[in-house]
This record gives C-alpha cells, sequence and structure tokens, in this order.
C-alpha cells in the first residue's frame, strides 16, 4: 500500500501473477483452503474436487509448496507459465484474468 498522498503504480501483469503464485503457495501451505479458492478462477471453483473438503484431504497426503516461475507467456486475459515445485516437477499451470484480477486456472 502507498503512503497517504502518493499514488501508487500499478503491477504489471507479470507482477501480478508472481503475486497470485505467492499467496497460492502460502495459502496451501498454511491450510487456509478458503483463501486458496478464492485465488481460484470461477471454472475450477465449480469442481467438487476443489471445494474446501477436498483440498483438505489433498493437502493431507501432500507436502508443502515451493513454487518457481520459470517461464511465463501472457496473452491478452490468459497466461501459460512453467513452474517448478521445489526445483523439481515443471508443471504447465493457466491463468485467468478474471474481472480484472488474475486467477489460477489449473491444477
Amino acid at each position: 500500500m502507498a503512503p497517504p498522498g502518493v499514488t501508487a503504480l500499478p503491477q504489471s501483469d507479470e507482477d501480478q501473477i508472481t503475486d497470485l503464485v505467492e499467496r497460492f503457495e502460502q495459502a496451501w501451505n498454511n491450510r487456509r483452503f478458503g483463501e486458496l479458492r478464492d485465488l481460484m478462477c470461477t471454472e475450477m471453483r465449480g469442481q467438487s474436487e476443489f471445494d474446501e473438503d477436498a483440498l483438505q484431504e489433498a493437502r493431507s497426503g501432500s507436502g508443502r509448496l515451493d513454487l518457481v516461475i520459470t517461464e511465463l507467456a501472457i496473452t491478452g486475459d490468459t497466461a501459460e507459465a512453467v513452474i517448478e515445485n521445489d526445483g523439481d516437477d515443471p508443471d504447465d499451470i493457466a491463468f485467468l484474468r478474471e474481472e480484472d484480477e488474475w486467477k489460477w486456472c489449473e491444477f
């Protein structure tokens, strides 16, 4: 947040997606599944495998995340990133801009 009287510059799309990935990692690691769902696109939130109970069950069977974006391509309101967890297992992750906010749209 900018100090009083100072206008904050808008974040770039890249910065917004980087911030989203960091918040996703923190929510998963801290088992804050309501927050995690808020970071997901509408399509994902509508699937039963991403309700809070299913996420809790998935989290109990897996470890913590340590995510790093290694590649990022943004085209309009969509983006694709290659994200590694703890330096391994690169995954292609899709992002979608919904109502001027980037959302995680693939798990």
